[in-house]
Parts: structure tokens; C-alpha cells; sequence
């Protein structure tokens, strides 16, 4: 602390007191929102004193390497002794990483944030925290802490001022997290007479249900298999990623739209929006059949030596940019049918217990939720039809925009611990109709 300046600026929190001394006059004040999503994080740098958004960043989470979704990063840490303190370090380096991305694009220092907001599903927030999440992998699922927590930058180690107070979301419940109450605060469909949906897709389905008589939620185990992890040729929807298939009318066979500078780059592989829409337009021109097999005969089936179609040839070896087909396999459709007959029967079992027969307006959400062809995911049995009667509204990272009224606004912290202590958890795992109804999801 440098005492000659004649001017010095105190940081004051309401309920925390002084978080920083710093030298000097100082001006800029921020507040960094962040979104610890399972596949993606994402931050958002908001100036205090006009209350917008600066800038953003995202960044793939580095805890992928040690598995796709949150139950292997739980058994990660039940397995190793190191294990919290690995994946905890990883997600703080991904978060700094972000922060320091942000400030550098307006021109100032990680010393300018303030404040900081996190959110994200109840293991990502637990991991975050230090806190060990073995109780979410043993029955009853209980999450360490549900209530909201106000920690200081240096007792987890965010490279911003020791002191700077960070905020994170309370939770729902063990596998309905910090995210999903970001979602409802951004969309506030507890304020609404239209009973709506939100659908948060990403390597879990979160789905809230109702409207202002009351609000139902649950989690149903998608896998990631929607962002292109554990398929095949599946990769993010970055550029190369076949994002749109669709029938070609000249020929019958499909045609694909490539993510990049006008479709000029060829494809590398496909991304969950991709295989939505590639398994929609295989039933529809009969390469894929009702039950999941391949249609053995049709053009772009491949056998194997038993004459079982095994792989349908999307883009033959020599269009791609990887010098190998890219393909659908039957394995590949086996994982996409365990996901879309989970998120399937995950709404019809809310749709059941919140007593709503049809929904008015339904908000598809999340890092790959928002960019899916709706109308293919429907065709498919991914979504009930009931669930898409009136208005469909695609929006990207609610949980994102959540975390940052959340930050701009106290009140909006005080109705996070509402939303979280009022709504209604349905567990998928203890519905005796569950596994029937997901036996008879499984078919297209």
C-alpha cells in the first residue's frame, strides 16, 4: 500500500464491509458474472455504474479431460486422493483465465473487479467451493450446502482483490443446481399467467415447469451425447462442425451445413444441433429405422461382416477435412437414444405432476439448447409434442443472463434463495411410471 498518495479509495459491501484499500483515486469499479457450465464456462464483465455488459468470453471447462459429465468428476474425487484439489484448481484457472480475457478487452485490470457472481449445476458450484461433493453421488443425493454463500476472493483463490466478495447461487436440489434458479430469474416465469417451459440442454437436462400459481423442476440424465461428446465423429460446435442436415431434393440423400466463413470449410465432424437433425432426416428417408437399426441396402449404409448396418456415411472421406468419413454409427444412435428418450420422458413427468396438460410459451436454453432445430428434436420423440403448442423462444445462456441481473441487482440475489427454497423437485429416479415410459421413448 503506497502511503505517499494523497488519495486513497475505499471498496465498501453492504453486508461485508470494506473488501479493498486501494492507492490512489479509483473510478472504474466491475463486476465479473460467471456461468461454470459441465462442457463451457462463460463470463460476463458488467461496469457498476452503467450497469451494462462490457464484454464476454467463453472457454471450454478444463475439467473435460477428466470426463464428460458431472457423475465422473464425483468419481474422480472419490477415487483420488487429489482429486477435489485437481478439479478445483482447473475450473479456477479456467475462471481466471476468463476474468483476465474480459479486462484485457476494455483496458483494465483484474484489481477493478468488485464483485464477482457464480452459478452452476449443484457439482460445478460444489467443486468450485472446495467443498467435497461425495454426497452426490450416494443415495439420498443431498447436496453440502443449498443456501446461497458469500466467500471472499482469497478463500478460493480468484486472482482479483483479496477481499472482493464473491457471490454464489444457492441450489435446488442435488442435480438441479445454482444454473437453473439463473434461468428462472432471467425468464421469471413465476411472474407469468402463461404456463411455460424452460429447457436448459446441455450434459444434463434441467426443465422447470409452471407459472405464477407455482413453479416444478427437474433433472433428468441426458449425457453429453447433445453436444457431440462420446459420439463418433462428434465434436463442439465450433468451426468444421456440421451444425444443419437437411434432405437434398435433387437426389433424395442428405446435404449438410458446415459452421465457418460461408460453408467453405469442409467438415470435421458433427455437433449436437448436426446430430439432431441428421437422426430426424434419416427416418425420414428411411435409412434409419423405428427401432434405432440401420435400414441394411439403403445408399451410405455400411455392413459388418454379419451384414448388420453398422455405420450410415454422412460425408464421404474424401469431402471432409480430416481425410476420413464422417459418420453416424449405430453405437452412436444407441447413446443419442438413451438422451432423447431421458429428456422426453423428463417432461412428460412434469408436465404429469404439475397437473399442465399443455404449454404456453417454451424457452429452449443452455449452451446448445438454444441452436437445435426444435421441429426435428419433436419429430424424433426428444420433446413432446405438448410441449411446443404455443410459442417456442430459443435463447442462449439464461443462466448467464441470471448471474449478471444477479450481480447488477441485490433483489435478484434475495429472490434466488426464494426461487430455490419454494420450487417443487420432481425426482425422476423415484417414479415407479419411469422406466416404462423410458422403454417406450427409446423408439423414433
Amino acid at each position: 500500500f503506497d502511503t505517499s498518495q494523497k488519495d486513497i479509495t475505499l471498496i465498501s459491501h453492504e453486508h461485508e464491509g470494506v473488501t479493498g484499500v486501494i492507492s490512489g483515486k479509483k473510478t472504474d469499479s466491475y463486476g465479473l458474472a460467471v456461468d461454470i457450465g459441465t462442457t463451457t464456462l462463460a463470463a460476463y464483465l458488467c461496469d457498476f455504474q452503467s450497469g451494462e455488459i462490457l464484454t464476454s468470453s467463453a472457454a471450454a471447462n478444463p475439467q473435460r479431460r477428466y470426463g464428460e459429465d458431472v457423475i465422473s468428476r464425483i468419481t474422480l474425487t472419490n477415487e483420488r486422493e487429489d482429486g477435489l484439489n485437481i478439479l478445483n484448481q482447473l475450473v479456477l484457472d479456467g475462471i481466471n483465465y476468463l476474468a483476465d480475457r474480459c479486462v484485457r478487452k476494455v483496458g483494465a485490470q483484474l484489481a477493478d473487479i468488485d464483485e464477482v457472481v457464480l452459478l452452476g449445476n449443484t457439482t460445478m458450484e460444489s467443486i468450485f467451493a472446495g467443498l467435497h461433493p461425495r454426497s452426490l453421488g450416494t443415495s439420498p443425493y443431498l447436496p453440502v450446502v443449498a443456501s446461497s454463500l458469500n466467500l471472499k476472493a482469497s478463500e478460493v483463490d480468484l486472482d482479483v482483490n483479496p477481499g472482493t466478495n464473491v457471490f454464489l447461487f444457492p441450489v435446488i436440489s442435488s442435480f438441479v443446481g445454482g444454473d437453473t434458479v439463473g434461468a428462472i430469474i432471467a425468464d421469471k416465469p413465476y411472474l407469468r399467467k402463461e404456463k411455460t417451459l424452460i429447457v436448459d440442454i446441455g450434459t444434463n437436462g434441467e426443465l422447470v415447469l409452471g407459472n405464477r400459481d407455482g413453479l416444478w423442476a427437474t433433472s433428468c440424465a441426458t449425457g453429453p451425447a447433445f453436444e457431440g461428446a462420446q459420439i463418433t465423429c462428434g465434436m463442439r460446435a465450433i468451426p468444421g462442425a456440421i451444425h444443419q442436415v437437411f434432405i437434398d431434393r435433387a437426389t433424395g440423400q442428405l446435404s449438410c451445413s458446415v459452421l465457418g466463413d460461408g460453408d467453405k470449410i469442409p467438415p470435421m465432424g458433427i455437433c449436437g444441433s448436426g446430430l439432431i437433425d441428421t437422426v430426424a432426416s434419416m427416418r425420414r428417408i428411411g435409412v434409419l429405422l423405428p427401432n434405432g437399426r440401420l435400414k441394411e441396402g439403403t445408399p451410405g449404409v455400411m455392413l459388418d461382416e454379419s451384414g448388420i448396418g453398422v455405420e450410415y456415411v454422412l460425408v464421404p472421406a474424401e469431402k471432409t477435412g480430416t481425410g476420413k468419413n464422417v459418420s453416424i454409427f449405430l453405437k452412436d444412435i444407441r447413446q443419442f437414444q438413451l438422451a432423447k428418450a431421458a429428456l422426453y420422458v423428463g417432461v412428460k413427468l412434469l408436465m404429469k405432476h404439475a397437473g399442465i396438460k399443455s404449454v404456453e410459451r417454451t424457452v429452449l436454453t443452455g449452451s446448445f439448447g438454444s441452436s437445435f432445430n426444435w421441429q426435428s428434436a419433436v419429430e424424433i420423440g426428444m420433446l413432446p409434442r405438448e410441449c411446443v403448442t404455443g410459442n417456442v423462444i430459443p435463447m442462449n445462456d439464461l443462466a448467464g443472463v441470471g448471474a449478471v441481473m444477479a450481480l447488477l441487482d441485490k433483489k435478484q440475489r434475495e429472490k434466488a434463495l426464494w426461487i430455490s427454497k419454494n420450487i417443487k423437485v420432481v425426482e425422476l429416479s423415484m417414479e415407479k411410471e419411469f422406466n416404462l415410459l423410458f422403454s417406450r421413448a427409446i423408439n423414433f
